[in-house]
């Protein structure tokens, strides 16, 4: 007897019939209006006090397709900000690789993102970190760099290599956003001149 073969459940089965879904059309207007239906039904979701976090990083991947897209998603920047913060790697991950489409430096919501990161900065997972670092240069302004300048000099040390690159490639925005080192970045290369 043939046993029945169970297809195996697509975690982001709704991502795939999105894409499929664009994939499909045949004119900007036909892909605008699927755009837009996905747009309601994430602002819908993500607007949800219950919402499942459990496909929060569905939800991410989703918002930034949509961005990517054109249309506006500014409705989940509090949303990704909530997930910054959850316990799960992947979906922690899926709301920072969101946030850093959606935001950029310049944007008042980068504030709320500081305790999350600084918290990741500390953390023991090794991932958490890095993840953290990535988040710190695309998105640390030279307002904020006080505020996560010491976390991040301290994983100069850190036992992984992968943190202690991604530890210098935000030293490298920091020094970029500053090349005069009038700000921050100031105190650390004058101690290390002897100035």
């Amino acid at each position: 007897m043939l046993q029945q073969l169970k297809a195996p459940k697509l975690p982001f089965r709704e991502l795939d019939l999105l894409v499929k879904a664009i994939g499909e059309c045949r004119s900007k207007q036909e892909e605008d209006r699927i755009i837009a239906a996905e747009v309601d039904t994430l602002k819908q979701r993500l607007s949800d006090p219950r919402l499942d976090k459990s496909r929060g990083r569905e939800y991410m991947v989703r918002v930034i397709y949509c961005e990517m897209l054109g249309h506006d998603a500014s409705f989940a920047y509090i949303p990704a900000l909530q997930l910054a913060s959850d316990p799960n790697l992947l979906t922690k991950k899926a709301a920072y690789v969101a946030l850093t489409q959606l935001l950029d430096y310049k944007h008042e919501l980068v504030l709320l993102l500081v305790n999350t990161l600084l918290s990741d900065l500390k953390s023991d997972n090794f991932v958490v970190v890095a993840s953290a670092l990535v988040v710190t240069s695309k998105l640390i302004g030279p307002d904020l760099v006080n505020a996560v300048l010491p976390l991040v000099i301290e994983r100069l040390s850190h036992p992984r290599e992968s943190v202690r690159k991604k530890a210098v490639m935000a030293l490298l925005h920091f020094h970029q956003m500053d090349p005069e080192r009038s700000g921050p970045m100031a105190g650390p290369s004058k101690k290390r001149t002897g100035s």
